[in-house]
């Protein structure tokens, strides 16, 4: 086997080649052992990797549980904040807006804590959605504007539903908590 170095050219030119080489090594090598060595060398093997799947399968488990805990955490933080709101609104206010921007802090703890449990993938459309829920005009500007939540009619358009608009909005929010 030739030992390529930088001197003497390229170190290896592609992922395959060195597979191979590795490969034809190790057959070498083996085909040299006994049968006991064979065995102690399974052993040993085996020995190093069951522990390592088992710690992989044990981290897994562990972040699975940690998330479903801090999704529970966040539902029962909007439910509480928003309660006679959400799900149903049977205790809808008058100035929904003030009430809403009281229970803004509570909110905003629980999708702070929240956030780095999202999966990376979601996490955009995650904060999309908080965005939409505290905010009608979406600009980052715009940190409480309550105003897609009010009952407004004017003589171009159709009336707009407040208590609707909310609920989609919680409801896109806590999809992101969804235990399984």
């Amino acid at each position: 086997m030739q030992i390529l170095t930088w001197k003497n050219g390229p170190l290896m030119e592609t992922l395959a080649e060195r597979v191979e080489i590795f490969a034809k090594a190790t057959m070498a090598w083996v085909t040299q052992l006994t049968d006991n060595q064979r065995w102690v060398v399974g052993l040993a093997v085996v020995a190093i990797i069951v522990p390592l799947v088992n710690h992989a399968f044990t981290l897994y488990r562990e972040h699975r549980t940690a998330r479903r805990k801090a999704a529970q955490d966040f539902r029962d933080a909007f439910l509480s904040a928003l309660n006679g709101l959400y799900p149903l609104a049977a205790h809808w206010p008058d100035d929904i807006e003030a009430h809403l921007r009281g229970v803004f802090p509570i909110l905003q703890t629980a999708v702070a804590q929240f956030r780095p449990c999202v999966l990376f993938r979601k996490r955009r459309a995650f904060g999309r959605a908080w965005s939409r829920y505290r905010s009608a005009t979406g600009r980052p500007i715009d940190v409480q504007s309550y105003l897609h939540y009010m009952d407004f009619q004017s003589p171009d358009e159709p009336p707009t539903d407040g208590r609707a608009n909310f609920r989609r909005n919680v409801d896109a929010l806590l999809a992101f908590a969804q235990t399984r």
